[in-house]
């Protein structure tokens, strides 16, 4: 390993009329027919800076109530059919922007021209392997056009207990998810009758698996997942089109994403290590930083547009009140992977996700967000934020072994703190071992060495693309621990009930 300086730089029946949606009915029609598919534009990756390694720089809707009015009448869905059992509720689609291949007869620049590919495979490869780590937490979205919600239903469903089992009033949060036996507040919901608006906001997760630790990256299968519950529980007897249009992620508006990666912590550093030195270069750099020593450090918190923050998911459900995992088969491998990794949880707010819409040219809605925007999100917020300064991790004893006596033991004394002129003949043997030490092994013995400082290792180490992983197959393949459906599966049902519907129009 490549070795640095050791001192650091710079949320029943008595509620809503259905939806109408009968003006869409010959765009719907056609949208059937076109197996309800957009494409567009995908995103370009974003240029790396060739600086400093050790300093990354700073980088930089439509109208759903136009699209439903409650004076319009349409075919509602039978909560009881059995079609739509599994289904409540078209998804934009991507092509690969390219670039003009460049020539030149000149030999230096055709080099640099290969230089420029190699780079954008190399930025593709980062982008692509973010990609395929991020999970999705909280996800907050606001479903237009519901004109009026039984609020005493709503409180039953999603109303917030205290330990005696009684409602809390004017409370609007689920204590908890049948399937999340923890008892953790998973989904928010409230209704604003002014703007004929339900919220949603929660974790999908922690609704269906009783858990977050790990969860899925599809925002537009979250998004569905939580309007389908909050659908069946209220019984708002929404119509078969808004069901195709929420299964493909549209109608709904996007207004929070918290993106989650599990960060491999460097050899020789523990948990806790990793963290506090996170925060203390994060202040070092002038970030807005908050640490909770040993558990969590947190990056502009109270930023209106985006903040994010790094966390020992163990240390948080050891104590949280009603934390915990679910006694599910295979419970094990979470722990595991907690005890293995800490936590980047990137928050994304409206002014943030707004600002992306609009630079893709897309809607605010769940489709938009696929997996390749966030992860460019993440790096441009990674490069934002984490940015300067190093942090440091112990030398293991193979790296020790491999300096020669005598200058091994004098950088052993030095890494615990010893007075060094103690350890050795002379004043004169000690500065000939530390040009020795710093010339072969760039240690720098003649600075005071911090508490479990050896050496130092660069914040573009540690947060490098290549460090996050994603979620072990055993764990995404076990179905008591990672909950998923088959959208397309779901999308060809309502494709099927619509066309029906609209045939019997």
């Amino acid at each position: 390993m490549e070795k640095h300086r050791n001192t650091p730089a710079r949320s029943n029946e008595k509620t809503a009329k259905p939806f109408n949606l009968k003006p869409l009915a010959a765009g719907v029609r056609q949208s059937v027919r076109d197996t309800g598919m957009r494409a567009t534009k995908g995103t370009k990756g974003a240029k790396r800076d060739g600086g400093d390694r050790n300093t990354i720089t700073n980088t930089s809707n439509r109208d759903d109530d136009a699209l439903i009015g409650e004076d319009i009448a349409a075919t509602s869905i039978d909560p009881h059919h059995e079609t739509d059992a599994d289904g409540l509720y078209g998804g934009m689609g991507s092509v690969d922007d390219g670039f003009d291949d460049l020539t030149d007869p000149d030999d230096t620049e055709v080099h640099r021209v290969h230089a420029s590919h190699d780079l954008m495979a190399e930025v593709e490869a980062d982008l692509q392997h973010i990609a395929s780590c991020l999970m999705v937490d909280t996800l907050a979205l606001e479903v237009p056009g519901i004109a009026n919600v039984d609020a005493t239903e709503l409180k039953r469903a999603y109303g917030q207990f205290d330990d005696d089992g009684t409602l809390k009033d004017d409370s609007d949060w689920r204590k908890g998810s049948l399937k999340a036996p923890t008892g953790k507040q998973s989904l928010r919901v409230r209704h604003v009758k002014k703007t004929k608006c339900l919220h949603i906001e929660g974790s999908n997760a922690i609704n269906k698996q009783g858990q977050n630790v790990v969860s899925s990256g599809d925002v537009t299968m979250l998004a569905y997942e939580m309007c389908r519950d909050v659908h069946q529980k209220l019984n708002l007897k929404l119509p078969v089109q808004v069901g195709y249009e929420l299964v493909h992620g549209r109608l709904v508006k996007v207004t929070r994403i918290d993106v989650v990666l599990l960060l491999t912590v460097p050899d020789g550093m523990t948990k806790a290590t990793l963290i506090n030195a996170l925060a203390m270069a994060g202040i070092r750099a002038g970030i807005n930083s908050s640490l909770f020593v040993n558990e969590s450090v947190y990056f502009d918190q109270n930023s209106q547009v985006e903040g994010s923050k790094i966390y020992d998911k163990t240390a948080e459900l050891k104590r949280a009140r009603k934390g915990g995992l679910p006694d599910v088969d295979g419970v094990e491998l979470l722990v595991e992977l907690n005890e293995n990794t800490v936590r980047l949880e990137a928050v994304f707010r409206v002014k943030k996700l707004s600002q992306v819409a609009k630079k893709l040219g897309k809607p605010l809605e769940p489709a938009t967000f696929r997996k390749e925007v966030l992860a460019q999100m993440v790096l441009d917020l990674l490069n934002k934020n984490v940015c300067h300064g190093q942090v440091f991790r112990r030398l293991h004893t193979e790296e020790l072994r491999s300096i020669p006596l005598p200058y091994r033991s004098t950088v052993a004394h030095w890494q615990n703190g010893m007075e060094l002129l103690d350890m050795v003949a002379s004043e004169r043997v000690l500065k000939e071992q530390a040009r020795y030490i710093w010339q072969n092994h760039q240690i720098d013995i003649a600075a005071p060495p911090p508490d479990t400082v050896n050496e130092a290792l660069s914040l573009v180490d540690v947060l490098a693309p290549k460090k996050f992983i994603p979620v072990p197959a055993v764990i995404c393949d076990n179905p008591n621990l990672f909950h998923t459906v088959d959208m397309n599966r779901h999308r060809k049902k309502l494709a099927e009930q619509l066309a029906e519907s609209l045939g019997e129009d």
